[in-house]
């Protein structure tokens, strides 16, 4: 296995550009789900995956079973906080409603 720069967002979808500097590893996280040279499959189904995604960027490869579904709980909530996904919009004074559901 070559290792890979761990900012290094990899190959974008629809040709996009990637994010710059340190915020390619966000990008890289973030965007995890979808592995491009797999038919989009979710690497990180598997301890296996996701031990082998860190090891490419340089990090101790080495997950439990209950790190590698904290860490998919963490990039999916990130995914979809960012889409905005629970928000119930902005008030008139700039003010965000957020329905937050922790269960």
């Amino acid at each position: 296995m070559v290792a890979m720069d761990r900012f290094d967002p990899g190959r974008q979808p629809a040709g996009r550009v990637p994010a710059p500097g340190r915020l390619g590893f966000v990008q890289a996280f973030l965007n995890s789900f979808w592995d491009l040279d797999n038919d989009g499959v979710d690497r990180w189904d598997t301890t296996e995956g996701l031990s082998a995604w860190l090891r490419e960027r340089g990090f101790d490869g080495a997950v439990t079973e209950g790190e590698r579904r904290r860490t998919v709980v963490l990039r999916d909530g990130l995914r979809a906080a960012l889409r905005g996904d629970g928000w119930d919009g902005v008030e008139e004074e700039g003010t965000v409603r957020v329905c937050h559901d922790a269960g």
